[in-house]
């Protein structure tokens, strides 16, 4: 599964970030990209200091990104990934990669859900 965040900048414009699971849940992920992003570091990690960042939650059954290690991607840069998907070091690039434009997402409130009360933790 790939899941598709949609945050709110400081500047009033919209960010879209890709998270899936990896070695970690992609809450997880997304949970560390929020805080290390958003957060205050000389506090640490605090909800009141994220809070309204996250505009909306969207599921995709599309599996995500294998190989590498990948823990979060933004929308635009996510295709460049596939291009190494499955291959060695010493191999060249994919020449057939997955293509993100296939990926078909949906709203998903239990993912917001799951968010949200995750990072209502801290």
């Amino acid at each position: 599964m790939t899941v598709r965040i949609t945050f709110k900048e400081d500047d009033g414009s919209e960010l879209k970030m890709l998270f899936g699971n990896s070695y970690k849940f992609w809450y997880e992920q997304a949970i560390e990209f929020i805080f290390r992003n958003y957060g205050d570091k000389m506090k640490g990690w605090r909800y009141a200091d994220v809070e309204g960042r996250v505009l909306k939650v969207e599921k995709s059954t599309s599996k995500w990104k294998g190989w590498g290690g990948l823990k979060w991607c933004d929308e635009a840069s996510f295709q460049e990934y596939f291009k190494r998907e499955g291959v060695h070091r010493d191999e060249p690039d994919n020449p057939n990669p997955r293509q993100y434009s296939n990926f078909k997402f949906e709203t998903s409130s239990i993912c917001f859900n799951k968010l949200m009360k995750e990072l209502e933790k801290y």
